[in-house]
Order: structure tokens, then sequence, then C-alpha cells
């Protein structure tokens, strides 16, 4: 039986997750990373999908995404994904699946995408990759903190959220805001960590609103029925 295809919203953003097969690693050193960035970049331009946030890390990926169309996000992933297997199998003398399956993927309210941005940028420190976010350099942490050392890539390469640009309305009022930001985040303590996961193993992260509008536009449910019988009135 064929599986459904990947629930997306057009002009939503998404929270992607993917990890490397059976736990293996998916990136090894910095070349890979810079691969693996440069093809995913050129896809998400082909496909009209924004790139708002990322961390890359060694045996996974998060991503912060808004695509144009339904397919945006699976296409621009399947060609980064393509582009970047073979290589990365030959390079490291391997072969098989690199990836784990298909990647996980929720929509996101508008009011929630600096919850998931901050949960985004701040892996590497619960990964214990670094001692804070602004030091890893396969993140657009730096990016947002305007910190020295942060991706050099062509202009335009990441695209803020609304969200972000009214943090404030210079660089210096944005920066210190999503500093505090992080901040916070990190202080929220791991309930928080844990209700960011399993929003995103239920596919969607806001209030019933906003899931009672997207349930209008598809007819699969976006939520769980209950378990067992019905109550008896």
């Amino acid at each position: 039986m064929a599986r459904q295809a990947r629930l997306s919203f057009p002009r939503l953003p998404h929270w992607l997750v993917q990890r490397g097969h059976s736990g293996r690693p998916v990136f090894v050193d910095a070349e890979d990373q810079r691969l693996y960035l440069g093809h995913l970049v050129d896809s998400c331009r082909l496909q009209s999908v924004e790139l708002h946030a990322l961390a890359l890390l060694p045996h996974e990926i998060h991503l912060l995404l808004t695509p144009q169309d339904a397919s945006g996000i699976s296409q621009a992933l399947h060609r980064t994904g393509s582009r970047y297997s073979a290589p990365f199998n030959r390079r490291h003398g391997r072969s098989g699946t690199l990836w784990d399956g298909r990647f996980r993927l929720a929509v996101l309210a508008p009011d929630r995408v600096l919850a998931v941005m901050a949960h985004i940028e701040l892996a590497p420190e619960r990964a214990s990759l670094c001692a804070s976010a602004g030091q890893y350099g396969w993140s657009s942490a730096p990016v947002h903190l305007g910190q020295t050392g942060a991706l050099d890539w062509p202009p335009g390469w990441l695209s803020p959220p609304p969200a972000w640009w009214a943090l404030g309305n210079t660089p210096f009022e944005r920066e210190a805001a999503w500093r505090q930001r992080l901040q916070q985040a990190r202080e929220a303590g791991p309930a928080t960590t844990e209700a960011l996961e399993r929003s995103l193993r239920s596919g969607v992260l806001g209030d019933a609103a906003f899931v009672a509008e997207l349930q209008r536009q598809t007819p699969r449910p976006l939520t769980r029925a209950p378990v067992g019988r019905p109550r008896r009135e």
C-alpha cells in the first residue's frame, strides 16, 4: 500500500527533523556540512521554499521552512538528499541508506515560530557540541546573533521569519532580543523541550483555533481520536 503524502501547508512555517539511519552520522566533518548546506540552499531556492533557521548536527538536521506550495518541502529535501548521499558514501567508504526513513514535519502557528526557532538553534547545546548556541558554526544562531564566524554564504541564503523582524527596528535590537529569547528558552527547562518534541510527532503546533482552521483545509484528521469506546450518553 502506498504511503500517504506528507502533510504540508503552503505559506505556513514548518519544523523539519531528519535523522541518520540507525543513529549513524550524516556529517563526519565540516566538508560534509558545507556540501549539504550548498545543496539545501540551492534546492530551497529552486522549489520556492524559505529557509528561516537550521542546525546541522552530526546525527540529525533541524530546519525551519516556509513553502510556497504543499509539495515544496518534500521536493527540496528529496533533491538535497539525492545529491548529498552518494558523494557522502563515496567519500567515507560506505554504502546503503543514509537517512532514517521519512523526515518528521510539523506545521506551526505563526505565534509558535520563535519558540521552535530557539529550540532548533539550541540543539547543539543540548547535544553538548558547544557551550553556547552562538559558538556552533553550522547553525543559524550566529547569524541571528550577529556574531563573527557566522556561516559565510551568498547574500539572502537565510530568510528570517516575520516574527524575527518584529523583535526590533535595528539589527542591534533584534540581535539583543534574540539573545534574550535564547536565554529564556534555556531556562524553560526540559518540560518545554518535551512538549515541542510531542508537537513534532503530532504534526501540528498551535492552539485549537489554528488546528481547526487547518482541518478545514484537509480531509485527513489532525488530532487523534480518543482511545476506547465512546461514552454513553
